[in-house]
């Protein structure tokens, strides 16, 4: 049973890392949430998300 909804964790995670990739589902979530627009990220983000692109092109 553990197993099972470890499994529908990872699919649901992996959908959403899917649907976030699109600049519209993006916009739609961040009004639909009333979410604020950073203009500038962080330091610390920009050089994990340079890290997640290093590691996805490999």
């Amino acid at each position: 049973m553990v197993e099972a909804d470890e499994r529908k964790q990872k699919v649901i995670a992996d959908l959403i890392r899917r649907w976030i990739t699109s600049e519209a589902i993006r916009d739609y979530l961040r009004k639909a949430l009333n979410l604020p627009l950073e203009e500038e990220l962080p330091e610390e983000h920009k050089s994990l998300l340079d890290e997640i692109d290093r590691i996805d092109k490999e």
